[in-house]
């Protein structure tokens, strides 16, 4: 390959880089999210996809830009971007495809670039070196020969890749942090967990029945719509992003805490029968496994709140 080909190839993947947000990430503070573990749900992964492919399409719409064509293809439960593109004029046709990790920040690409009947490979791994404002320093690392390339954006040529090509970027820039920041999220451990639609919990509840348990003279009754209520408040992977809750372990089923609640009660149910003859609402205790999980139960009997007591 030619060695303006090569740099022209490096230069589109700089832009599709600036544009996934990850030449957002400094060697500060804000570096401190790689070790962290984003959770995305289907349907966030199928949202961020579109979201991305139409800004890239909204930059593509034009004709001086018909010989660039980008996508994402896929985007995985972790987070993960994966990026092809082709770039076709009268001489050259390049194909790269590009795996993003924002946990990790590992940046792989792989180039095929085709010139006459000349058809080249490149592998590379990208490193950010330094990242300030709109000014970065990159170190593309042949995966093959080991070669090194350092792309220096206050040394680049403007006349070594069309100009729009950066228009492209900027107007796909952060499509990625914008769709996740705009999110309520919190963390447990080295998880991250984005707050959810209420159809999360629906959906996990769809096959839970609505249980009556006697406690002696009385009964306790805990409906799939209270469950549902638990789940969104309190378990992370079905949070609506209500702030201030204690939260359930993440690995916990719909049935670990059906089992959890309803054991809090048979525990408690003497207490329970006689504060329900008396007309009392009141909370009820239990440590399991180490955690000690809070019920309360109402005067009438019905289950109304459920989550480890801080």
């Amino acid at each position: 390959m030619k060695k303006l080909n090569k740099a022209f190839t490096i230069l589109i993947i700089i832009c599709l880089l600036n544009t996934t947000g990850l030449l957002k990430v400094s060697n500060g503070a804000e570096a401190s999210s790689t070790n962290e573990e984003i959770i995305l749900t289907k349907e966030e992964q199928k949202n961020l996809e579109e979201d991305l492919n139409s800004e890239l399409q909204l930059a593509l719409a034009t004709e001086i830009n018909e010989n660039l064509n980008v996508e994402v293809t896929d985007v995985s439960k972790l987070g993960t971007i994966v990026i092809d593109s082709i770039y076709k004029d009268d001489n050259n046709s390049t194909n790269i495809n590009m795996k993003l990790s924002p946990q990790t920040e590992e940046i792989i690409v792989e180039v095929e670039s085709e010139e006459g009947e000349s058809i080249a490979k490149d592998s590379y791994r990208v490193e950010i070196i330094d990242i300030s404002d709109d000014v970065y320093k990159l170190k593309f690392i042949d995966l093959t020969t080991g070669e090194e390339y350092i792309i220096d954006s206050t040394q680049v040529e403007a006349a070594a890749v069309p100009a729009l090509i950066y228009v492209i970027g900027a107007k796909a820039i952060s499509a990625t942090i914008q769709y996740i920041g705009k999110k309520a999220f919190m963390k447990i451990g080295t998880k991250t967990f984005y707050a959810k639609s209420k159809d999360a919990a629906k959906k996990a509840t769809v096959n839970f029945s609505n249980l009556t348990i006697n406690v002696g003279t009385k009964n306790v009754y805990f409906t799939r719509a209270k469950m549902r209520h638990i789940l969104e408040g309190h378990h992370p992977t079905y949070w609506t992003g209500a702030t201030g809750k204690s939260m359930f372990d993440p690995n916990l089923s719909v049935t670990d805490i059906k089992n959890i609640i309803t054991s809090v009660i048979r525990y408690n149910k003497t207490k329970i029968n006689t504060n329900l003859k008396a007309g009392l609402s009141e909370n009820y205790y239990q440590t399991i496994n180490g955690v000690k999980y809070r019920v309360h139960i109402n005067s009438e009997g019905y289950v109304s709140s459920a989550y480890p007591n801080k």
